[in-house]
């Protein structure tokens, strides 16, 4: 695959088989919404025994594990379970070192989540206190976009880029255009990669001028398609959660911005230990929405920036979670899990995306042209970056001809094939 080798990158978040152990111990690192234990498992422990030592520690009652993490999103049923509850650790491939992921019930759950939050002191209501006491923070079950489905070289072309290129040392994000059907349902064609910097804390910032996403609109419209989500690669920097508060706010901005299937894809690195304390990694895909409620509570102003990254959202009021008054909640809740999968679309993504460290010019042009040689000019153009490349050296009312064209597959004019090929010096 583009990040390390030639297979293409894992997008439904299944993680690969790895050698069986032979018996003896294992340190596993537990995680669940409420917090980590770190178990010495025998590996002719049984799955059950894994989860109830690991449970106990924790202060709870375990219910399932898995290796996938959205079993703490939502209501976790996406998730693969780890294997048959009576099957052996040692027979469920993991390595010292690994993540496992446990689901508490929701009593234990709101149990724990209770005690380590500290509740608000009496004192006098005023209205606006009262209206906010009402605004209850639940997980939500179903999200409003049914399933992502993601061209595969878009995909691979983004993944590409952050992993081979970038090392995953810091974020970046792109805007998804595609179309949505009637089982809503999202198809993201391409993937436009905006100018953005990155600081050292992980936040990330698009500065695209208003000329340049004006073309990107123009263009998207002329072949039929419209922004449909977000991607985001995150960095490979420890991290003790999913989503950061930073991450959730950015998220929010856009979504607000589109309709209620707006979906955001992120890309990130998981990695495990070896027996031998190696850490090897897998680039991951996932998609997630945001609830009702936390956009009713972006849209209404409720959310204060932190300084530091954080898996917690601080709100400048109350809001009730787990029965409690907080100002503190966890970014997990916000979250709703998103079926994602691959497709194949008319539109190729082979020419080189714009924005990125290392610049190109008409040689490119004049490279891709010769390598698609074999293809009418309509098929040759079919491509969202490359259209975008000749808006560079084109007014962008012709390229909108041309993007138009190739919508309705329709011959270009000749008279554009021309001025490319000049452009390219052909």
């Amino acid at each position: 695959r583009p990040c390390g080798g030639t297979r293409s990158p894992v997008i439904r978040g299944s993680l690969r088989r790895r050698t069986t152990m032979a018996a003896g111990e294992l340190l596993l690192r537990v995680r669940s919404r409420v917090g980590e234990a770190r178990v010495k498992a025998e590996t002719d422990w049984t799955v059950v025994e894994l989860r109830d030592r690991a449970a106990e520690q924790l202060g709870g009652k375990g219910e399932r594990l898995s290796r996938d993490r959205q079993l703490l999103v939502g209501d976790g049923e996406a998730a693969a379970p780890l294997a048959d509850e009576d099957a052996t650790i040692g027979s469920c491939d993991l390595k010292r070192g690994d993540v496992v992921y446990l689901r508490l019930s929701a009593e234990s759950e709101a149990a724990l989540e209770a005690t380590s939050t500290a509740t608000s002191r009496p004192k006098k209501m005023t209205i606006e206190e009262l209206v906010a006491k009402q605004v209850r923070v639940e997980r939500q079950k179903d999200a409003g976009c049914a399933l992502l489905s993601m061209d595969r070289n878009a995909a691979s072309q983004f993944q590409s880029y952050v992993g081979a290129a970038m090392a995953f040392s810091a974020p970046r994000c792109g805007w998804m255009y595609g179309t949505a059907d009637d089982d809503r349902g999202v198809h993201v064609d391409f993937i436009y990669e905006p100018p953005q910097q990155a600081d050292k804390l992980d936040r990330f910032y698009v500065e695209a001028s208003e000329e340049e996403k004006d073309a990107v609109e123009t263009i998207a419209k002329a072949l039929g398609v419209k922004k449909v989500g977000v991607i985001m690669a995150q960095s490979q920097k420890p991290r003790e959660y999913i989503m950061s508060d930073f991450e959730i706010q950015w998220m929010a901005r856009e979504q607000a911005l589109g309709d209620e299937r707006f979906v955001t894809a992120v890309v990130s690195l998981q990695g495990f230990e070896d027996e031998n304390g190696k850490e090897s990694k897998e680039v991951h895909f996932e998609a997630f929405q945001l609830s009702d409620t936390c956009m009713k509570l972006y849209r209404e102003g409720w959310f204060i920036p932190q300084e530091e990254p954080s898996g917690i959202t601080k709100v400048k009021d109350d809001v009730i979670v787990a029965g409690k008054d907080v100002r503190e909640i966890d970014n997990d809740f916000f979250l709703v899990p998103v079926k994602i999968t691959d497709y194949v679309s008319s539109l190729s993504c082979s020419f080189p995306v714009e924005n990125r460290l290392t610049a190109f010019d008409a040689g490119e042009l004049k490279a891709y042209l010769g390598r698609t040689a074999g293809k009418d000019f309509n098929q040759k153009l079919s491509d969202f970056h490359l259209l975008f490349f000749l808006s560079k050296h084109l007014d962008i009312n012709d390229v909108m001809i041309i993007a138009e064209s190739i919508h309705a597959n329709v011959p270009i004019m000749d008279g554009y094939r021309l001025i490319i090929e000049s452009i390219a010096q052909v």
